[in-house]
């Protein structure tokens, strides 16, 4: 597991895992950088406590990916794949 965490950090996008009910249970340093929050503060929490605008939660309910969605976020645009 730790050798996974190593590759998922040297990763420049931000990577994020929630379980089926959309609490986080993991995300890369990339992706904490982004949000401007660790890890450990927000492990189990529901992603639309951390991110109110989230998507990801509607993937979550209708099980269809969302690739290559633009977003725009605290001045920054960027582009999602979502699964």
């Amino acid at each position: 597991m730790q050798n996974l965490k190593k590759i998922m950090n040297s990763v420049e996008q931000g990577i994020l895992v929630c379980d089926e009910e959309g609490r986080i249970e993991f995300f890369n340093d990339s992706y904490g950088d982004f949000v401007g929050r660790r890890l450990e503060e927000v492990k189990g929490m529901y992603l639309t406590e951390l991110r109110p605008g989230a998507v990801a939660p509607s993937v979550l309910k209708t099980g269809e990916p969302i690739r290559s969605m633009h977003r725009r976020e605290n001045g920054m645009d960027y582009f999602a794949d979502i699964y």
